[in-house]
Protein backbone atom coordinates (compact mmCIF):
# COMPACT_ATOMS: atom_id res chain seq x y z
CA UNK A 1 0.00 0.00 0.00
CA UNK A 2 2.78 2.34 0.97
CA UNK A 3 4.16 1.67 -2.46
CA UNK A 4 0.93 2.40 -4.73
CA UNK A 5 0.71 5.76 -2.39
CA UNK A 6 4.20 6.66 -3.06
CA UNK A 7 4.01 5.71 -7.11
CA UNK A 8 0.42 8.00 -7.04
CA UNK A 9 2.53 11.19 -5.18
CA UNK A 10 5.36 10.88 -7.50
CA UNK A 11 2.97 10.51 -10.72
CA UNK A 12 1.25 13.14 -10.03
CA UNK A 13 3.81 15.34 -9.00
CA UNK A 14 6.24 14.79 -12.51
CA UNK A 15 6.73 17.50 -14.58
CA UNK A 16 7.28 14.81 -17.35
CA UNK A 17 3.69 13.62 -17.63
CA UNK A 18 2.13 16.96 -16.54
CA UNK A 19 2.30 20.54 -16.32
CA UNK A 20 1.39 24.05 -14.22
CA UNK A 21 0.08 27.35 -15.96
CA UNK A 22 -1.82 30.05 -14.74
CA UNK A 23 -4.55 32.13 -17.54
CA UNK A 24 -7.04 34.67 -17.63
CA UNK A 25 -10.25 34.77 -19.68
CA UNK A 26 -13.42 36.54 -19.79
CA UNK A 27 -16.19 34.45 -17.72
CA UNK A 28 -13.50 32.28 -16.05
CA UNK A 29 -14.83 31.83 -13.67
CA UNK A 30 -18.37 31.47 -15.02
CA UNK A 31 -20.34 33.56 -13.56
CA UNK A 32 -17.42 36.70 -13.29
CA UNK A 33 -16.80 38.89 -16.03
CA UNK A 34 -12.76 38.60 -15.90
CA UNK A 35 -10.77 36.24 -13.57
CA UNK A 36 -7.40 34.37 -13.22
CA UNK A 37 -7.25 30.63 -12.67
CA UNK A 38 -4.46 28.07 -11.95
CA UNK A 39 -4.60 24.86 -14.22
CA UNK A 40 -2.66 21.09 -14.08
CA UNK A 41 -3.09 19.34 -17.18
CA UNK A 42 -2.21 15.88 -17.98
CA UNK A 43 -2.11 13.33 -20.25
CA UNK A 44 -6.28 13.48 -21.12
CA UNK A 45 -6.83 15.31 -17.65
CA UNK A 46 -6.81 18.90 -16.21
CA UNK A 47 -7.70 20.20 -13.03
CA UNK A 48 -8.35 24.39 -12.88
CA UNK A 49 -9.53 26.43 -9.93
CA UNK A 50 -9.66 30.32 -10.60
CA UNK A 51 -11.13 33.78 -8.98
CA UNK A 52 -12.83 36.65 -10.75
CA UNK A 53 -14.84 39.62 -10.23
CA UNK A 54 -18.68 39.66 -11.31
CA UNK A 55 -19.78 42.66 -12.04
CA UNK A 56 -23.76 43.15 -11.13
CA UNK A 57 -26.38 46.16 -12.19
CA UNK A 58 -28.78 44.99 -9.48
CA UNK A 59 -27.74 45.58 -6.49
CA UNK A 60 -24.48 47.32 -8.04
CA UNK A 61 -21.16 46.50 -7.43
CA UNK A 62 -18.67 43.61 -7.96
CA UNK A 63 -18.59 40.32 -6.29
CA UNK A 64 -16.09 37.75 -6.05
CA UNK A 65 -16.75 34.61 -7.68
CA UNK A 66 -14.74 31.71 -7.85
CA UNK A 67 -14.86 28.31 -9.03
CA UNK A 68 -12.69 24.61 -9.84
CA UNK A 69 -13.60 21.89 -12.36
CA UNK A 70 -12.06 18.93 -13.71
CA UNK A 71 -11.42 18.85 -17.42
CA UNK A 72 -11.40 15.51 -20.09
CA UNK A 73 -9.25 16.56 -22.97
CA UNK A 74 -9.87 14.21 -25.81
CA UNK A 75 -6.41 14.18 -27.90
CA UNK A 76 -3.25 15.39 -27.53
CA UNK A 77 -1.80 18.30 -30.03
CA UNK A 78 -2.44 21.31 -31.33
CA UNK A 79 -6.21 21.70 -30.62
CA UNK A 80 -7.37 19.66 -27.75
CA UNK A 81 -11.17 19.43 -27.28
CA UNK A 82 -12.54 18.93 -23.93
CA UNK A 83 -15.52 18.64 -21.76
CA UNK A 84 -15.90 20.08 -18.45
CA UNK A 85 -17.87 19.94 -14.82
CA UNK A 86 -17.42 21.77 -11.84
CA UNK A 87 -18.92 24.12 -8.96
CA UNK A 88 -19.13 27.62 -9.37
CA UNK A 89 -19.55 30.62 -6.50
CA UNK A 90 -21.21 33.45 -8.47
CA UNK A 91 -20.55 35.91 -5.61
CA UNK A 92 -24.55 35.88 -4.85
CA UNK A 93 -23.94 33.27 -1.75
CA UNK A 94 -25.03 30.13 -4.00
CA UNK A 95 -22.45 27.70 -5.52
CA UNK A 96 -24.19 25.64 -8.66
CA UNK A 97 -22.47 22.84 -10.50
CA UNK A 98 -21.80 23.77 -14.41
CA UNK A 99 -21.15 21.89 -17.14
CA UNK A 100 -19.35 22.61 -20.27
CA UNK A 101 -17.68 22.07 -23.71
CA UNK A 102 -14.66 24.06 -25.54
CA UNK A 103 -11.16 23.43 -27.13
CA UNK A 104 -7.74 24.68 -26.05
CA UNK A 105 -5.15 25.48 -28.69
CA UNK A 106 -1.95 25.01 -27.22
CA UNK A 107 2.03 23.94 -28.42
CA UNK A 108 3.19 27.80 -28.04
CA UNK A 109 4.74 28.99 -25.58
CA UNK A 110 0.70 30.13 -24.37
CA UNK A 111 -2.24 28.84 -25.27
CA UNK A 112 -5.83 29.95 -26.41
CA UNK A 113 -8.84 28.66 -25.13
CA UNK A 114 -12.96 29.13 -26.06
CA UNK A 115 -15.82 27.41 -24.95
CA UNK A 116 -19.49 27.41 -23.92
CA UNK A 117 -20.36 26.57 -20.37
CA UNK A 118 -23.70 26.32 -18.73
CA UNK A 119 -24.64 27.00 -15.28
CA UNK A 120 -28.54 28.88 -14.42
CA UNK A 121 -27.64 30.10 -18.36
CA UNK A 122 -25.32 29.75 -20.74
CA UNK A 123 -21.97 31.84 -20.99
CA UNK A 124 -19.24 32.04 -23.62
CA UNK A 125 -15.47 31.25 -22.37
CA UNK A 126 -12.21 32.60 -23.71
CA UNK A 127 -8.79 33.30 -23.07
CA UNK A 128 -5.37 32.65 -22.42
CA UNK A 129 -2.96 30.87 -20.16
CA UNK A 130 1.12 30.44 -19.93
CA UNK A 131 3.02 27.50 -18.40
CA UNK A 132 4.25 28.53 -14.90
Amino acid sequence: MKRLIMLLVITASSHAHASWSWGSGYHNPPRSTLGVNVMRVWEHWAAEAGAGLAYRSEPAGARLAAAASAKYLFTRGFVRPYVQAGADHGGEGSTDPFAGAGFYMMGFDFYLYFSVVYVRETSLQLGFGVPL
